[in-house]
């Protein structure tokens, strides 16, 4: 919910890819990779800092148990530490999600809710979809996420408050406060 990852690229992602310094997380493997999709950086909220440092201490100790040092994949099976997570184990870890919370969710919701979270709290619907890593504002806008009416309520009599300067275009005259020709 605050990253924006479709569950295949969380799935795919490497240990390297996680920059901990920065507190960053490459995707490398982006839903269309072979055509038309892009790398990009995500960067990690505040918020996931804490889970993100206990679950790397909690894969640290499970690998130096196995006796390794280290594993290609950021989230590693225990059985299999250099394995990815396949699909179904990530729909298996959902309902243990669900039974355990009570709450029944999409994984894709996720998405949704951090692109609406984003829009919300007033980022650029171009800065939204490329975190989510979509190729035009249009899917961002179609599928994911739109302003709500009280943003856009507010900005649009923000737009008029005299205090605002507006544009001035040398192509129309403007007398008093209203745009027009002379």
């Amino acid at each position: 919910m605050y990253t924006g990852l479709r569950p295949g690229e969380l799935r795919k992602t490497e240990f390297e890819d996680l920059d901990t310094k920065n507190w960053t997380l490459r995707v490398r493997h982006p839903k269309g990779e072979a055509s038309y999709g892009e790398y990009r950086i995500v960067p990690i909220h505040e918020l996931l800092k804490l889970y993100i440092q206990r679950y790397l201490n909690a894969r640290e100790k499970m690998l130096a148990e196995k006796g390794l040092l280290e594993a290609k994949p950021l989230v590693c099976k225990k059985q299999w530490p250099h394995k990815f997570y396949s699909d179904n184990i990530l729909r298996q870890h959902k309902r243990k999600i669900e039974e355990i919370s009570g709450v029944n969710f999409e994984l894709r919701a996720l998405r949704r809710t951090y692109g609406q979270m984003l829009i919300d709290r007033g980022v650029s619907i171009e800065s939204v979809s490329i975190a989510l890593g979509h190729t035009s504002t249009i899917t961002t806008e179609k599928y994911y996420c739109r302003k709500n009416a009280d943003t856009v309520r507010s900005e649009v009599l923000h737009a008029f408050d005299p205090a605002v300067p507006s544009p001035k275009s040398p192509l129309i005259s403007r007398k008093i406060d209203f745009t027009g020709y002379s």
